[in-house]
């Protein structure tokens, strides 16, 4: 197992939440999707849609700030996954016409299914040491905020 001074762990409750975890080091710089690593050896590391991680061996002296970025991850054209949902957006029971259902039932169901999840956010300190430190944070989303602030962790 690798050891390393800090481990940031954000797992979304559902593979279709649009998350996107962010780093800022010491140095002010961001490391994030497109920049996934530090000149100090910080890595982010995003292994699915929902699961990504943050990673340095030999933490600089500072503060090391996390910021858990939400986007509407339905205009992502390239998530398989969406295809499932518009299938359930347009699911109708049997007796159920298109011309006797309810003209916003479509984007009512679509609504259910994109609704904001819960994203899990686990930072450990000194990971893989007899002193390792854990914190557990659970978030819950909401469709009208783009950017919560997990907190910050200082060497």
């Amino acid at each position: 197992m690798l050891d390393v001074d800090l481990r940031v762990v954000v797992t979304a409750s559902h593979p279709n939440i649009g998350v996107a975890l962010s780093v800022t080091e010491p140095s002010g710089e961001k490391i994030r999707d497109g920049n996934n690593l530090s000149v100090y050896g910080g890595v982010l590391i995003e292994n699915s849609r929902n699961l990504s991680q943050y990673m340095i061996r030999k933490a600089i002296k500072g503060k090391y700030k996390m910021i858990l970025e939400h986007f509407d991850a339905y205009d992502n054209d390239e998530w398989e996954s969406w295809e499932y949902i518009d299938d359930f957006a347009n699911w109708r029971p049997d007796n159920e016409t298109e011309e006797n259902s309810d003209s916003n039932n479509d984007e009512k169901e679509k609504a259910a299914a994109l609704a904001p999840g819960v994203v899990f956010v686990e930072i450990f300190t000194n990971y893989g040491r007899a002193n390792e430190t854990r914190r557990s944070l659970c978030i819950t989303l909401d469709n009208n905020t783009e950017t919560y602030e997990i907190g910050e962790v200082g060497f």
